[in-house]
């Protein structure tokens, strides 16, 4: 049976894009995504291997320069000093550490299902779909998240119901049409395989494209304020096991690709920053 396309829910033009991995791609909004069987133990693909080995170069050199314009979108577009803001999948706290610094006084909280002992801000140690959280905020932001989601309608139907009005939400996620995904895509037809394998693994359950992640957007009542397709800095990337010259073989070829990607406006991330709508904003 073909599952039914999470972002459009069309399942009429939906083609199983990879059968070894269990791929899907709908061919009326161009998602693609990964239909795996559920299981209890989902949470447990976030212990502590994730962070050290799998990926170790990501979570060592964080961001930052994403983390500065997110706190710049922030600031000219609430024209706040103060603001409460909650991070979904929140990781070990790095956007929220460094937000603490640029706003030493606003109200910071993290949720995720992997622990976080940082004291700098407020934590959650639960699902974001799934738990009760009693407060509603000025800004969410959710940075590299959204594709490990198995349902991202119910993800952001519930950043809908915690926005305040005139509030803002921060999105970062991949772009399954940008550059380095097509090049994988390529390689993987003629057997090199590392590439496609890492960006396509069982972590990433669903692959934006620009389209896909602004539909699902509108879809909850969404204005898109903007959508920046951009890549991150070189010693952030997570290169497959293998020896000196293999290694250095894929970082100068990933070089090549972000710099390409950049020109073209085809980098691997996108984020995008948005508004909720009001009921009567809808009305024609």
């Amino acid at each position: 049976m073909i599952p039914l396309c999470n972002i459009c829910e069309s399942n009429k033009q939906t083609i199983v894009f990879d059968p070894h991995c269990n791929l899907y791609q709908c061919l009326q909004c161009r998602h693609m995504f990964t239909f795996l069987p559920k299981t209890n133990g989902e949470n447990q693909l976030y212990v502590e291997d994730y962070y050290e080995s799998d990926h170790k170069n990501w979570f060592e050199h964080p961001n930052y320069v994403l983390f500065g314009e997110t706190h710049k979108t922030i600031s000219r577009l609430l024209k706040k000093e103060n603001f409460k803001l909650l991070d979904v999948g929140s990781g070990r706290g790095d956007l929220l550490n460094h937000l603490r610094t640029m706003s030493p006084t606003s109200y910071l909280c993290g949720i995720d299902v992997a622990r976080c002992n940082s004291k700098n801000f407020n934590f959650i140690l639960d699902d974001f779909v799934t738990t009760d959280i009693n407060d509603t905020f000025d800004v969410i932001t959710s940075l590299a998240c959204i594709e490990h989601v198995a349902d991202p309608d119910t993800f952001v139907r519930k950043m809908r119901q915690l926005i305040l009005p005139g509030g803002l939400i921060v999105i970062m996620t991949v772009d399954s049409g940008g550059l380095m995904y097509q090049i994988a895509r390529m390689f993987n037809k003629i057997g090199i395989h590392a590439g496609y394998r890492r960006l396509y693994s069982k972590h990433h359950i669903h692959h934006f494209t620009n389209q896909s992640l602004r539909l699902l957007l509108e879809k909850h009542r969404f204005k898109i304020i903007s959508q920046k397709n951009h890549n991150y800095d070189l010693a952030s990337v997570d290169f497959p096991s293998a020896n000196f010259v293999t290694k250095s073989l894929y970082k100068i070829l990933t070089a090549i690709i972000f710099s390409i990607s950049s020109l073209l406006n085809k980098g691997m991330l996108q984020t995008v920053v948005c508004v909720p709508i009001d009921q009567d904003e809808t009305k024609p």
